[in-house]
């Protein structure tokens, strides 16, 4: 969740494609759901490429700093259809 430690989801595609708007925010809604803000409502989550995410020298295990992010406003929620 923005702003604060939650979990990572990675998903796996394939180099030339970009996963769609409906896989992204899924991916969203599940790493919301794993994280402490399950019952907060509506949250931001970050999502960008795994080369963008890199874990500055000095901090606590689990800290990432994300650029060129992209923001995600989803419910946490285990979707009912696989990705």
């Amino acid at each position: 969740m923005r702003g604060m430690p939650g979990s990572h989801v990675v998903l796996k595609v394939n180099s030339n494609q970009e996963p769609d708007r409906k896989i992204l925010k899924k991916a969203a809604a599940i790493a919301a759901w794993h994280s402490k803000v399950r019952g907060g409502g509506i949250v931001a989550v970050s999502g960008t490429l795994a080369r963008f995410v890199t874990k500055p020298k000095g901090v606590k295990a689990g800290t990432v700093q994300i650029r060129k992010e992209q923001i995600f406003k989803v419910q946490p929620a285990i979707p009912s259809d696989p990705i």
